[in-house]
């Protein structure tokens, strides 16, 4: 008989933000300047009206395709701020900040010039098809392309079995059985399995003036903040970075490394084949080569509270997070003004189940335990008026998702143990199917990523 572990008592939380202190200045280092409030208040208002693609700073708006680097280092400004506006593969119209403050610099690395052959990729199935991160089943979803849509495909897998597709998200993959092109497939280069990054800055090398005295370290950085529910991605220094709501701080030093500082939300890296995430007040850390890549292991670090404290988090309405908890009420989403509204077309108006299939166990990054086999199970799904979904597998509480795309929902957060970070990413692929990444990453294994790849059929 084979062991299957049941995801009883693995209770999902939704991400809420960290309770914010009042003003920036409580709980600031009485030994260090910081950015007075006019200069912040300057800059918000010098870029409130600042679209993906540009950057400004106390001497104007820029765009970031014709600035390569943007260098605050012995820099004149009264105050050395940079606010960068970055899609950073979110859908069109929404946006990442990048907030550069202090000795530090940003070099953007050019990504390689698209493939000089595209055709048109029209989903010729019948239905919606998944598109995933690299070409196989074996990778994530990242969305669907509707039935008789069509993408640019601009490449293929070398066994032409797969077809690379762009679109407002990057790059994504779909099979090529699935779709029809308005060419021959063998046209198409062979292109790289993996995330792109085409935007100018999406791709960045930061680094930080060597001279700086020990206040002037502490108040530099690069702050990066994401306020929607989809996954964003970036590469700094060679560490790759996909984050959906949340807020952060990078530091690079050669002595120290690449330091990632978690305020809020939750932040995956990856880096040589290793993974792992880190929450609310939580560090990870990465040497820095010669050429101000990151290598070698990827590790947990100090949290420094005197960095975060002397960072300019007022621009954002932030503070220094506190100490987590464990959550104490049953998981349930906060309504999110603003927020878009989807069409989910395979969406029934009631609850339906389903047999739920979870796949093996699959391990990534450095694991130090062993794959945790499951059973396949009922699962329901039920609409809430909120525009939510409530997904419920053999867990007595069901799990609130967000919506993030049409037919495709995320529910992200701590389990009821405090012991693990654990992610649902949803996608209703007929009326009848859907499919689901679920990744959970323990406290006591966090470089290690258990990942299960579900399918399921109405019953």
């Amino acid at each position: 008989m084979r062991y299957c572990h049941i995801w009883i008592g693995l209770r999902l939380w939704p991400l809420t933000l960290l309770v914010l202190s009042v003003g920036l200045s409580q709980g600031q280092s009485a030994a260090c300047p910081f950015f007075a409030a006019q200069a912040i208040d300057e800059l918000r208002a010098r870029c409130a009206e600042l679209s993906a693609g540009q950057g400004c700073t106390e001497d104007g708006v820029f765009n970031l395709s014709e600035t390569p680097l943007v260098n605050l280092i012995d820099s004149e400004m009264t105050a050395p701020l940079a606010l960068l506006s970055l899609n950073a593969s979110l859908s069109e119209g929404r946006r990442i900040d990048l907030l550069l403050y202090g000795g530090v610099a940003l070099r953007a690395i050019q990504s390689e010039a698209p493939s000089p052959v595209t055709m048109q990729a029209t989903n010729a199935a019948g239905y919606a098809v998944n598109l995933r991160r690299g070409p196989g089943t074996n990778f994530a979803e990242v969305g669907v392309l509707p039935d008789k849509a069509s993408l640019v495909a601009d490449g293929r897998s070398a066994d032409s079995q797969w077809v690379r597709v762009r679109g407002g998200f990057g790059t994504a993959w779909v099979a090529a059985r699935l779709v029809r092109l308005d060419g021959q497939i063998g046209a198409l280069p062979v292109a790289e399995a993996g995330p792109s990054y085409d935007e100018p800055f999406q791709q960045a090398i930061l680094s930080l003036d060597e001279a700086q005295e020990a206040c002037d370290w502490q108040a530099s950085g690069l702050l990066v903040r994401n306020p929607h529910q989809a996954q964003a991605r970036l590469l700094l220094n060679g560490l790759a970075l996909e984050f959906g709501p949340s807020a952060f701080i990078v530091r690079a030093d050669p002595e120290a490394g690449l330091i990632l500082s978690v305020l809020q939300g939750s932040v995956q890296a990856a880096l040589e084949g290793q993974s792992a995430s880190a929450n609310a007040r939580q560090s990870l850390r990465a040497p820095l080569g010669d050429d101000s890549l990151a290598q070698g292991t990827l590790e947990r670090a100090d949290w420094v509270a005197e960095v975060v404290q002397s960072a300019p988090l007022a621009l954002f309405d932030l503070s220094a997070p506190q100490a987590a908890q464990a959550p104490t009420t049953a998981p349930r989403s906060t309504p999110r003004l603003g927020a878009p509204v989807f069409v989910h077309s395979f969406l029934a108006p009631q609850t339906v189940i389903y047999q739920a299939d979870s796949g093996p166990d699959v391990l990534s990054g450095t694991c130090n335990t062993p794959p945790i086999e499951a059973c396949s199970h009922p699962a329901a799904i039920t609409p809430n008026a909120d525009g939510t979904i409530s997904w419920r597998g053999q867990e007595p509480v069901p799990y609130r998702m967000q919506p993030v795309g049409p037919n495709t929902f995320v529910y992200r957060g701590r389990n009821v143990l405090n012991n693990a970070r654990l992610s649902l990413e949803l996608t209703l692929t007929s009326e009848s199917t859907w499919s689901m990444t679920m990744t959970t990453v323990y406290d006591n294994d966090p470089l290690c990523n258990h990942t299960y790849y579900y399918t399921a059929v109405r019953r």
